[in-house]
């Protein structure tokens, strides 16, 4: 649990730190993707999918999400 929690703060940490926010508002803001942004923005989905992942495992590790 304490792994899982620590992972996802760094992720979420780096994701802000580096500016992939600002990032992906800057790409995304005139609704196109042109051929200059498309690595950026790859890097950026990257990076929210292992942010995704550590959630999950989090989750997981708590003992997953409950109903009620």
């Amino acid at each position: 649990l304490e792994h899982a929690t620590m992972r996802l703060i760094r992720l979420i940490g780096s994701f802000a730190k580096t500016g992939r926010l600002d990032d992906l508002l800057l790409i995304s803001e005139d609704g196109v993707i042109d051929t200059n942004e498309k690595p950026l923005y790859d890097a950026i989905m990257r990076e929210l999918h292992e942010i995704v992942t550590a959630a999950l495992e989090l989750d997981f590790a708590s003992g997953g999400a409950k109903n009620g």
